[in-house]
């Protein structure tokens, strides 16, 4: 569960900086060492179905909120990260993310994407599928744009989690607030 949180933040990193290694621990020294992690207000709240359950976290200094469901056949976990957007208007941020998993992470396959508002905000989506280690996952990432900061919340489901649970994840992603 971690490594898939922790592989997010990863590829979110490393497509906004130039970063050289591709070690996970070297990369997760650097983001802790990063002035553009867990910035902005990191107080925020969702409501969440009576099933659901948050968790906040802090791994190798950064600050994660996960959310999930103990669905034991879909294993829905939404997670929450916040990053500095590094001077670039939201479309590009977002594109940056997209262009590094596609380049750089193999057994990607990229689904739809899409703009919301969410709390006044905007939000700017995509979906994909991904194959890692032998598994299969359905993802679906989001970035909400507030005073050049990104708040990434990042989907991930065993194959036909989306089907059952896609209204219940836009209901939660749609409830996001700022304290």
């Amino acid at each position: 569960m971690f490594i898939s949180i922790i592989f997010v933040i990863i590829f979110c990193f490393q497509s906004c900086k130039n970063n050289d290694t591709n070690e996970p621990h070297e990369i997760l020294k650097d983001i802790a060492k990063s002035d553009d992690i867990n910035i902005g207000n990191l107080n925020f709240q969702f409501e969440l179905p009576r099933d659901w359950s948050r968790v906040d976290t802090v791994v190798q200094g950064l600050y994660i909120c996960l959310l999930k469901n103990d669905d034991d056949i879909y294993k829905p976990r939404i997670n929450i990260t916040t990053e500095s957007m590094h001077g670039k208007n939201h479309s590009n941020y977002v594109l940056g993310t997209k262009q590094y998993l596609t380049n750089n992470v193999t057994g990607i396959q990229l689904l739809e994407d899409g703009k919301i508002n969410i709390s006044g905000k905007n939000c700017i989506w995509y979906s994909y599928n991904k194959t890692q280690n032998g598994m299969k996952r359905e993802m679906i990432y989001y970035s909400i744009a507030n005073s050049e900061i990104s708040y990434n919340i990042t989907v991930g489901l065993k194959p036909g989690g989306i089907r059952k649970y896609k209204q219940t994840i836009e209901k939660i992603v749609k409830s996001f607030r700022l304290n």
